[in-house]
């Protein structure tokens, strides 16, 4: 077989021990590779042609907001702000000695409570102004997202609807081709883009939200771009 088709990564199996390694074969003898772990933990392939210097080929994370986490519950990280962390709309550091630190792990907290936190039901309740819901563009949506219930027949007005009333889903999104997401815990690893990305539609109390909606037959849905 040519060199040219076959494969640079080669795994061999070592069933007395046990183990498995993965071999790469670099057919062009010009050019050596090395793939380098960082005391940082950034991993790195560097190559170097014959006679020139070391370059970096590709490298991961390729930033801050690359590491899981790293702005905590409810944080969101923008890698072309500074600080990279900031606390999602209506939330706040749960511990502002750490934030003041950089240490963003702690996450953030909810100023306001929703009014369905507020009732023995696990619905929002009838009575007063419902909770509503925030739009944050261009993001990477969080970690350990669930379908909603025929979460893939939902539209969009059905995805939010469905995430209104259970006081349990903290947000959602409708993703064209997957159908419904929403998110019961803390929402971990956001990450804020110039473009790109999806929608989060984050929910908050009525109160954090005045100013911000558009009245429609008497309900309240979510009209807002701000995302912080």
């Amino acid at each position: 077989m040519n060199t040219f088709f076959r494969s640079l990564f080669n795994i061999i199996e070592d069933e007395d021990k046990g183990m498995t390694y993965l071999y790469l074969n670099w057919h062009n003898s010009s050019t050596v590779l090395t793939v380098f772990l960082s005391s940082e933990g950034v991993l790195k392939i560097m190559l170097k042609v014959r006679g020139g210097d070391w370059y970096t080929n590709w490298e991961a994370p390729k930033s801050q907001c690359d590491k899981y986490g790293v702005c905590g519950h409810f944080g969101v990280c923008k890698a072309s702000e500074s600080p990279i962390c900031k606390c999602l709309k209506s939330f706040e550091p749960k511990s502002n000695a750490e934030w003041s630190k950089g240490k963003w792990t702690g996450g953030c907290v909810r100023k306001i409570n929703l009014l369905c936190e507020t009732s023995t039901s696990s619905l929002a309740s009838p009575e007063g102004k419902k909770d509503g819901f925030l739009k944050m563009s261009n993001v990477k949506l969080p970690n350990f997202y669930e379908f909603a219930e025929l979460g893939i027949y939902l539209d969009g007005v059905k995805c939010q609807k469905w995430c209104l009333n259970n006081c349990s889903c903290m947000a959602y999104a409708y993703v064209d081709g997957i159908g419904c997401l929403v998110w019961s815990e803390g929402l971990i690893d956001i990450q804020g883009f110039t473009f790109g990305g999806e929608e989060l539609f984050l929910r908050l109390a009525h109160a954090e939200l005045d100013g911000e909606l558009e009245e429609k037959g008497g309900s309240w849905g979510s009209m807002t771009a701000s995302d912080t």
